[in-house]
């Protein structure tokens, strides 16, 4: 790296000669390892002891460093998908405004915490909680963060160009949250009664605007998105929608154009589907999948895994049955990276919709672990049986067996630093700024005044 510095006296700039204004250093600079996190495949859980070791050690073994390798294991009855699927940690690189954050951690939060005696895992979502509520305005809008001046009209949801549509914007995330603060008010939360009835006044006057817009110029750009039907679903569950809003979006559904792929137009019926179930209105979500797809490992196949885990939730708000819902769980655990925050909280509010009879869960004391005092595990309140990260090097000769309990599998996921980033799981994005980091020479100016 060189660093630069361009040196001048106070008041007299031009004092020095320009090749002694110029101060330059070169500097080795060695970048620091690449930390890498993947999600391993499912295995069954039997009754014959795993070696977890050797059944990571195809993965660590010339990819990682193992000494800076580190695994957590989560276990669950089959039939759990969704809850494997949906667990683990955010990851640190997320980049999502303050709100989303807050709101996906929350959904999360309300399906690990369901049922649980840890005082602290319910203290995070209650902080959760908080957090979203002081980023409400006195007329129900969230704004995305907190800012020392005053907010931009863009962030309070007003569009910059007047030839755009004159409403407000940025309904996903004031959906999201409210759709959040309700739920966590009944699971037992303190959340102000105050926030969720400002926050339905706003977003329904922004369905207002949208069925507006679309009586005016013939346009259904607004009304159809999935912005303004996944906020008209919240006023159904809410009893805050109407009969005539609701045949407003009737003409909604298909894909926008022949080029789209069929899950496109799949995913917007979806959408439609779980506003009119949550209505009162008798869908089936089934003929939509079945007209679309040849089997049911194709459905929603194409979509990427944000789009997919919304859809799944629509189904479920579609009272969609455990066949339909099960193969696109399934897909979810067939990957080898983890999924990121808001994927994770659409499968947690999946899990909360769901009328399905919840599996028979595993239990601790179904395992046999041979050495139990190097690998903790603990029963999460949802069901899902998760251990304290150890140390791969730890794992040595550890063998884990289900010697009770239902048919089970294990999920691991490790971490650790990469031996080759050219060879790494992060996304391509990732990996090519860490490269050409390394191979780059940055070059740093400022003035300095003496």
């Amino acid at each position: 790296m060189e660093l630069a510095l361009d040196i001048a006296a106070v008041g007299q700039p031009d004092a020095l000669p320009p090749e002694e204004r110029r101060r330059t250093w070169t500097l080795d600079v060695r970048p620091s390892a690449i930390v890498a996190q993947e999600t391993l495949p499912p295995f069954p859980l039997g009754s014959s002891p795993e070696d977890i070791q050797r059944k990571l050690e195809g993965v660590v073994n010339g990819r990682y460093d193992p000494a800076t390798v580190q695994v957590v294991m989560r276990m669950a009855s089959k039939g759990d998908e969704l809850r494997l699927a949906s667990s683990g940690s955010p990851d640190p690189a997320d980049a999502e405004p303050v709100l989303d954050k807050l709101t996906w951690l929350g959904m999360v939060g309300l399906q690990t915490s369901a049922g649980d005696v840890d005082a602290a895992a319910k203290q995070r979502v209650q902080a959760d909680i908080e957090g979203i509520q002081a980023l409400q305005m006195v007329d129900g809008v969230f704004v995305p963060y907190r800012t020392d001046g005053e907010f931009l009209p863009t962030e309070l949801g007003f569009d910059s160009k007047k030839s755009q549509y004159a409403g407000r914007n940025g309904l996903l995330r004031n959906a999201s949250a409210l759709d959040f603060l309700i739920r966590a008010q009944g699971k037992g939360y303190a959340v102000s009664e105050d926030a969720i009835r400002n926050s339905l006044a706003y977003i329904s006057a922004r369905i207002a605007d949208a069925i507006r817009k679309k009586s005016l110029d013939d346009d259904l750009t607004i009304i159809c998105s999935f912005e303004a039907r996944y906020a008209m679903l919240l006023l159904a569950q809410e009893d805050r929608l109407d009969s005539s809003q609701l045949e407003e979006i009737g003409g909604c559904g298909g894909a926008d154009s022949a080029d789209d792929p069929p899950s496109e137009g799949v995913f917007s019926q979806l959408v439609t589907l779980a506003v009119q179930s949550q209505y009162g209105k008798k869908v089936n979500p089934a003929e939509t999948l079945t007209t679309a797809y040849a089997k049911p490992s194709d459905y929603l196949g194409d979509l990427d895994d944000y789009r997919k885990a919304v859809a799944l939730s629509m189904l479920a708000n579609a009272d969609a049955d455990a066949a339909l819902l099960k193969p696109v769980a399934e897909s979810f655990l067939k990957r080898d990276k983890p999924l990121d925050l808001k994927t994770r909280g659409w499968l947690a509010r999946s899990i909360a919709d769901l009328k399905a009879t919840d599996p028979q869960p595993l239990k601790v004391a179904d395992l046999e672990l041979s050495e139990d005092n190097v690998v903790t595990i603990k029963e999460r309140g949802d069901g899902i049986l998760e251990s304290d990260p150890v140390a791969y090097s730890d794992l040595h000769d550890i063998t884990v067996a289900r010697i009770s309990g239902p048919d089970s599998q294990a999920f691991f996921t490790l971490s650790g630093n990469l031996i080759d980033a050219d060879g790494s799981a992060l996304p391509p994005r990732v990996c090519a700024a860490a490269s050409s980091g390394r191979r780059r020479e940055r070059k740093l100016t400022s003035a300095t005044t003496i």
